[in-house]
């Protein structure tokens, strides 16, 4: 994504894997507004008075809120593109991701649908913000009642002046708590060329860089100060108080309801597109059923980024759209910390003290950080698997990843490489978050120095009582800015079913589903409370004080530096693996 500041509506829940409601953008473009925000200023929606909403959540044991969606017919959900490319990996939709109708609590009641098929308009660029439209096909038809209707869709011009209502699930303002009850808005539409120049003017107000409003495909609409759209309701429907028709999908916006207009996609733009799309689908969907019939299907659990509910995987993933960082979460697996973190209680690393180091970065204008790995050879960064994965959009890899080395300052020199391939544990489950490492490859060797040295792994068995130290870049706290500064701190490893058993205790002490700790090949390390790894040190090496060597990779945990162990990929696990993959043994400590 882009202009650090405008971001997308959608609550996209990391990796989501917990009880409560979690916040994670998977694609926000309400610029620098928290994650997973809600209509601002609106008031609770009537039971049955927006049959033709749909709520879009993730996670097999605990449903996750993503993003708002309209029935526009028995099979059809419309939404924004952004929302349906957060949950898009490998070339197939989450396999747990669900789309519930009939109800204002999208939590609770109504009936729940699983998706058999999508499609996002070919012209859908996420670094601006265009062409924000997408369809979710249902595996079954959508029983319709008095309170499930499919909504009709107006392909008029609409002009300003247009009374409109928008409805949406989220946070009443930027830091509040995620509400489960269903929140309506009157707003109206506002010229095309006053929007643009609105917008342009309050994000020089705000020192933001925002995309280009452009009229013809998108509308935008107001009400006043303190009232407005937010992350969390993207994708919902945007329709006439006249006559209920839909002709506006919620997509983008300066910070929530700070004063501007909100930017809607303007479904009279995409008329052709919207009524080819559904005619194909519908025709690919019954060959599809036809085919099953006649044999039987192989499934694949294309696992989801977001798992349990609550727990984040330590990644900052970010999407460029202009000259300033907008930073984007795809994968978090620490339990509901807020957006990204960076070592908590540490301090700064000496230079040249962590030579292997690597931060790794996209963007072609400018960088933004993402996670952390280490160098194993000149052309191999050992990182976890969840950061390579969710650097996949429409499945492919995302072509302005590269790895920067030899600098304590991610952002400030150092060298930078391009990332030409990568490779991930064929068993990695994104839900579990098992077998969390993988490997990306530079195009050109990495030369070292003094300053850019290569790691060496450790494949002893390690047990409990080993002191390490990890490094990595992120938030000193959930709040305050990304620093560009590597911290560090020392830890001690912990014995495996004595972490278990501390991570299930907290885990339920604060009414979070988190996935089991695998002592096999996962390493539990501690320090105190309030220090510890967070959101942000994704990927970065665990290395034991007297040997120098690595012994893990920053994976995942619980709410940050709350008093328990923090979960990393164990090396040793992974000997054969890493051997295979690499075919080479003399780095290999």
């Amino acid at each position: 994504m882009a202009f650090k500041v405008a971001v997308l509506l959608a609550t996209v829940l990391a990796t989501s894997l917990a009880v409560p409601t979690p916040r994670h953008e998977f694609s926000d473009f309400f610029i620098h507004a928290d994650p997973n925000a809600r209509i601002v200023g609106g008031s609770q929606a009537a039971a049955g008075s927006v049959p033709y909403m749909v709520a879009m959540s993730n996670g097999l044991l605990v449903r996750s809120f993503l993003c708002g969606g309209s029935l526009v017919s028995a099979r059809h959900v419309l939404t924004a593109a952004h929302c349906i490319e957060a949950v898009f990996s490998r070339g197939a939709l989450s396999s747990s991701l669900r789309v519930t109708v009939g109800t204002n609590r999208w939590n609770s009641g109504g009936h729940s649908y699983s998706l058999s098929r999508n499609v996002t308009h070919p012209n859908y660029v996420s670094s601006t913000i265009k062409n924000d439209i997408g369809i979710l096909v249902t595996s079954s038809n959508v029983a319709f009642s008095n309170l499930v209707q499919p909504v009709v869709l107006s392909y008029d011009h609409i002009g300003a002046g247009v009374r409109s209502k928008a409805a949406g699930w989220g946070r009443i303002r930027q830091n509040g708590a995620l509400s489960a009850a269903l929140l309506q808005l009157i707003v109206t539409t506002i010229d095309g060329q006053q929007c643009v120049r609105e917008v342009a003017q309050r994000a020089l107000e705000l020192n933001i860089r925002a995309p280009a409003v452009e009229p013809h495909i998108e509308l935008c609409v107001y009400h006043s100060p303190g009232h407005g759209m937010c992350n969390g309701d993207s994708g919902s429907a945007l329709v006439t108080e006249s006559n209920s028709q839909q002709i506006g999908i919620v997509s983008w916006g300066l910070p929530c309801a700070r004063g501007a207009p909100d930017m809607f996609v303007r479904v009279g733009a995409y008329r052709d597109w919207i009524t080819r799309a559904m005619k194909l689908i519908h025709y690919t969907v019954t060959c599809l059923n036809i085919q099953l019939f006649k044999e039987v299907a192989n499934i694949f659990d294309v696992a989801t980024t977001m798992v349990f509910k609550e727990v984040i995987l330590l990644a900052l993933f970010v999407l460029i759209l202009g000259a300033t960082t907008y930073e984007y979460g795809t994968s978090e697996l620490f339990i509901h910390a807020e957006s990204r973190g960076r070592i908590l209680g540490g301090v700064p690393a000496d230079e040249g003290s962590v030579p292997y180091i690597a931060a790794v970065t996209v963007g072609t204008t400018v960088r933004s950080f993402l996670c952390a790995g280490s160098l194993f050879t000149t052309k191999h960064i050992l990182t976890v698997a969840h950061c390579i994965t969710a650097l996949y959009r429409n499945g492919s890899f995302v072509n302005s990843v590269s790895i920067t080395v030899g600098t304590n300052i991610w952002n400030s020199g150092g060298q930078t490489y391009n990332v030409s391939g990568n490779i991930t544990h064929p068993d990695f489950d994104p839900i579990l978050v098992k077998n969390d490492i993988g490997f990306l490859i530079v195009s050109t060797d990495v030369a070292l120095s003094k300053s850019v040295q290569l790691v060496t792994l450790s494949f002893q068995n390690i047990g409990a009582g080993v002191e390490a130290t990890v490094a990595g870049w992120g938030r000193v706290n959930r709040t305050r800015p990304l620093s560009s500064e590597l911290l560090e701190l020392e830890m001690t490893t912990v014995e495996g079913q004595q972490c278990a058993k501390e991570v299930k205790a907290e885990a339920a002490a604060i009414r979070l589903r988190v996935p089991p700790v695998e002592p096999s090949i996962m390493l539990c390390a501690y320090h105190s409370l309030n220090h510890g790894v967070c959101n942000g040190d994704s990927g970065s090496p665990l290395i034991e004080v007297v040997t120098g060597k690595q012994i893990g990779l920053v994976s995942w945990g619980l709410p940050c530096a709350r008093g328990t162990p923090d979960m990393f990929t164990k090396v040793s696990a992974f000997q054969q693996w890493i051997q295979h993959v690499i075919n080479i043994d003399d780095s290999i400590g």
